[in-house]
């Protein structure tokens, strides 16, 4: 049977990372959508088993592991971009160099510099997906990156900074 409709209120999305395997079809219910994916994950599983039988490169067993590590599961999409959101910005603030902070400056133009709260910072002005990328930001002599969301500044460096700062002073 084949179906072309979908229903884009369900999605099969994987737990411990973003992307997701595709939309429910109208007719499907949640419990066929959840085993098209298990399906799936087996059959890449045996494809790239079935290549590194044939000849071995480093990222097809890079690949293997995903896929025997992802874990599908369905979820409306209003969830999925919450889940999204968590995992895009679950990464710490990460302290950078000099060097590194300048040649993210030089790589594209730079998207919402300014500065707030004493912290100089810019994104990136290529998205990694819809509004997340990856912030530059420099303060007390220091440089930092972050992945966050552009059109959400509560996830921007210096929101985060001003919050260290809170807690170290009490």
């Amino acid at each position: 049977m084949i179906m072309n409709n979908y229903d884009y209120n369900y999605v099969v999305a994987y737990k411990n990372r973003c992307g997701f395997f595709d939309f429910r079809y109208e007719e499907e219910s949640l419990d066929d959508l959840l085993q098209r994916a298990i399906d799936r994950k087996y059959k890449e599983i045996n494809r790239w088993k079935e290549l590194l039988s044939k000849r071995y490169e480093s990222c097809w067993v890079e690949y293997l592991e995903r896929a025997e590590q992802d874990i599908p599961m369905v979820m409306t999409w209003e969830d999925y971009q919450e889940h999204e959101k968590r995992i895009l910005l679950s990464d710490d603030l990460q302290e950078i160099t000099e060097e590194q902070y300048n040649d993210a400056l030089d790589v594209l133009p730079p998207l919402k510099w300014c500065q707030k709260n004493g912290v100089e910072m810019f994104c990136i002005c290529e998205m990694y997906t819809g509004s997340y990328t990856t912030q530059y930001a420099k303060a007390g002599g220091k440089y930092y990156t972050k992945m966050v969301d552009v059109l959400d500044d509560s996830t921007w460096i210096d929101k985060i900074l001003f919050s260290n700062m809170e807690k170290n002073n009490s």
